[in-house]
């Protein structure tokens, strides 16, 4: 969240990084078809970008655009594990 009321290039560099880093833990420890999907999802969309001309600046967006979708889907699951502990489910 810093990033978007203190726009840093370096500080983006490093959220693309993290996200990047994090892409790459959970593919190694996602079961065989899901690791798939994602790996070949990833290397399709990096061709693609590298077909259109963009390069690395448009990838580096790409990912950029897409983090805070990444988080509703990662951290809305989250959000019930407190109701479940409570047992209010």
């Amino acid at each position: 969240m810093i990033q978007y009321f203190f726009p840093f290039d370096w500080l983006k560099n490093t959220v693309i990084g993290i996200a990047l880093v994090a892409f790459a833990a959970s593919a190694m420890h996602a079961r065989a078809v899901p690791r798939w999907f994602g790996i070949s999802m990833m290397a399709i969309g990096i061709v693609l970008e590298f077909n259109k001309g963009e390069g690395f600046a448009g990838i580096r967006q790409g990912i950029f655009m897409n983090l805070p979708l990444i988080a509703l889907v990662v951290l809305v699951p989250l959000l019930s594990l407190p109701l479940k502990l409570g047992r209010i489910f």
